[in-house]
């Protein structure tokens, strides 16, 4: 995995915590995303994909800077459910599973800003989006995206997400769904002059306090018809998905997950 959380696509995992069983014994390797923060005992642990994680080198790895508090990251691990800490007594007592942390790269993280610039007119030095899609999981308030560009390898872009606050969702479409807009926008911070090759960033985006506030409102909106267990709503995620040359219009695409409503009443 490149700096910035930015890596060649191989294949695309529809989720962030992969597994694989080594023959002949209870070891699982796998990948997953998570936040570093503290648990019982101030204890520190990854709110992940997986479960909450402790790994012994994750201490050696904050004492040399390697790893900060709150920081999200993408890593791989090894799990041994053998061993004594792994045992259910131990991980009901603890509330984690102990893992060794093979290798990690931390993830950016961007903030979900309340105002929206012109969505009709390109921002200084725009780049189109191909796609922009959920992956993985909402943990600790930031909500992981991955973005997919065509560009140069060595083009570094910085991104942004954010919403109208004065209309604050939701807008009604055709079908009757309320849907909460969010825009997606990525920025060039260098240029370059090489081939085009799709790449993929993963994001972390603290989205907390949005989904909580469209949540409180998509359940007073449904009123007597709201569900805890199934009730959702939709979050639209709209990005650039082509800029003209000459003319400088813009293509609009949009990407929609369903989330439950109570998941984000008090996250």
């Amino acid at each position: 995995m490149k700096r910035n959380g930015l890596f060649l696509i191989v294949a695309l995992l529809s989720v962030f915590c992969v597994t694989s069983c080594i023959e002949g014994n209870n070891v699982q390797e796998g990948q997953a995303i998570g936040v570093l923060t503290y648990g019982d005992g101030y204890t520190p642990i990854l709110k992940s994909s997986l479960g909450p994680v402790y790994a012994p080198n994750i201490i050696t790895m904050l004492d040399n800077g390697k790893m900060k508090m709150y920081g999200c990251y993408i890593f791989s691990y090894t799990l041994d459910t053998d061993l004594p800490e792994n045992s259910q007594s131990v991980i009901n007592a603890n509330g984690y599973y102990t893992v060794t942390l093979n290798a990690f790269n931390e993830l950016p993280q961007y903030t979900v800003d309340p105002y929206l610039v012109d969505t009709s007119k390109v921002v200084s030095d725009e780049f189109a989006v191909t796609s922009v899609y959920e992956e993985g999981s909402f943990l600790e308030g930031f909500l992981f995206i991955s973005q997919i560009v065509e560009q140069p390898s060595d083009l570094e872009l910085e991104w942004s997400m954010s919403y109208d606050y004065n209309t604050m969702m939701p807008s009604e479409d055709l079908d009757g769904r309320n849907y909460y807009d969010l825009f997606v926008r990525a920025s060039k911070k260098n240029s370059s002059d090489k081939s085009l090759v799709s790449m993929q960033y993963l994001n972390a985006y603290k989205i907390g306090n949005y989904l909580q506030s469209a949540a409180s409102r998509e359940k007073a909106l449904l009123g007597s018809s709201y569900n805890e267990s199934s009730s959702k709503l939709t979050l639209r995620f709209n990005y650039v998905y082509s800029i003209d040359k000459e003319t400088q219009n813009i293509t609009w695409k949009t990407h929609t997950i369903d989330v439950l409503i109570s998941s984000f009443l008090d996250y």
